[in-house]
Formats: C-alpha cells, sequence, structure tokens
C-alpha cells in the first residue's frame, strides 16, 4: 500500500511539474507579445533545443496569422516567435489555422535529404504544427545556427 501511495505521489508531482511550464510559457509570451491571442491549451513541453531542460511551444493566432511561440527552458534565452500567413497557395504558409502541435523523435531526415544543421541525439524531440488541410509544419533544432528551423514537404 505505500508503494502505491509513493508512486501516485511520483505520478501527482511529475503532472503538475508538466504542466507548469507550459500554463507560464503560454503567460510568457502573453506577456511579451500582448497583441497575440495565445492558446494554453496548445503547449506542448520537450526538449526542442537538445539542452536537456524542457521547453514549451504555444500556437497563437494575431488576425489572419498564426503564431508558434517557444519558451526556452533556460530563461535566459528570450523566447522565439514565429509568425506565418494563412494561404494555401504558399509554401511558407498554413492553408488553415493550425489544429494541434504533435510531438515526436528527432530525426534529421525529411524524407528527401538531411536537414541542414540536424545531428541525432536521443533526448532532443522534434516538433510538427498540424493544420489538417495542408502539409505540417516540422520544426527541428539546427546546432549549426543555434536555432529553431523549420521544413515542409
Amino acid at each position: 500500500m505505500k508503494y502505491l501511495a509513493a508512486v501516485c505521489a511520483i505520478s501527482f508531482v511529475s503532472t503538475i511539474y508538466a504542466q507548469t511550464p507550459s500554463k507560464s510559457a503560454a503567460q510568457l509570451l502573453q506577456e511579451k507579445h500582448p497583441e497575440v491571442k495565445w492558446e494554453a491549451s496548445s503547449a506542448k513541453v520537450a526538449d526542442f533545443d537538445c539542452d536537456g531542460e524542457p521547453d514549451a511551444v504555444v500556437l497563437g493566432s494575431q488576425g489572419h496569422k498564426v503564431a508558434v511561440g517557444v519558451v526556452w527552458g533556460n530563461r535566459e534565452k528570450n523566447p522565439d516567435v514565429f509568425t506565418f500567413a494563412l494561404n494555401s497557395a504558399s509554401q511558407d504558409a498554413f492553408c488553415a489555422m493550425p489544429k494541434r502541435v504533435e510531438v515526436a523523435a528527432h530525426d534529421c531526415d525529411s524524407g528527401n535529404a538531411t536537414l541542414p544543421g540536424c545531428k541525432s541525439s536521443r533526448s532532443c524531440k522534434d516538433f510538427m504544427v498540424v493544420d489538417d488541410t495542408c502539409d505540417s509544419f516540422n520544426f527541428y533544432w539546427d546546432v549549426d545556427s543555434k536555432r529553431l528551423a523549420w521544413w515542409r514537404r
């Protein structure tokens, strides 16, 4: 019984810890970019910059633009915000407002070639922003430029 209580307590603490970075990430993005409506419920937490600390990605909207905000686990780094238009005729725009963020294992293969600046890492994760209409935007850590990069098919 004590074992079960300990497991439940650890699970509860882990759940609170996992939720806290995403909630504070949306709040921090709102403070730094109040012109964007940030959706805290879209937040996903994982290590996106391969430094061993959990980072958070949050979706937002500003008029007819999509915002993708990333708050780094290392709070000395300023959050990154990517903005994209809504335009089905452009490769650098979403066809519709994104529905979700999906987290995946770090993969340096785009299907056609090795991604520039991508280095294999077991702890690092990639994320995709999905609008369910066109190809997803796939984000990965570019170690050469020390920033997130993205690609589409």
